[in-house]
């Protein structure tokens, strides 16, 4: 019998690096708009790791601004694909999946906030 379930590094269509870039978080709601920074624990093509105690539910959409290697700026929606709650201190945070990766279109434009 073949084994056929994946691990998690098997998954992953692009590979992590370990960061500790500040990511501003803007948060749309009906009534309001907010943003404020995290901290990247790790980044890839497809995704990033932020380490927070404030955790945002899986699937909410978040726009992410952030400077990548290079110095470039990007400005990068997503949804929230996995939520880690933790008793440990700095062990908490969550998945974001970058919208692009996730099969919606993504362009500098789409990051609503300035």
């Amino acid at each position: 019998m073949i084994d056929t379930q994946m691990t998690e590094t098997e998954r992953r269509s692009s590979t992590r690096t370990p960061s500790q870039v500040p990511v501003r978080i803007h948060v749309h709601g009906p009534d309001y708009t907010d943003s404020f920074v995290l901290h990247a624990a790790d980044v890839s093509d497809g995704g990033v790791f932020l380490r927070s105690d404030w955790l945002f539910d899986q699937g909410e959409r978040l726009d992410l601004e952030f400077q990548a290697e290079g110095g470039q700026r990007q400005r990068r929606s997503g949804r929230v694909v996995r939520v880690v709650a933790s008793a440990q201190p700095r062990s908490s945070g969550m998945a974001v999946g970058l919208a692009d990766q996730l099969g919606a279109p993504v362009g500098d434009g789409d990051c609503r906030a300035a």
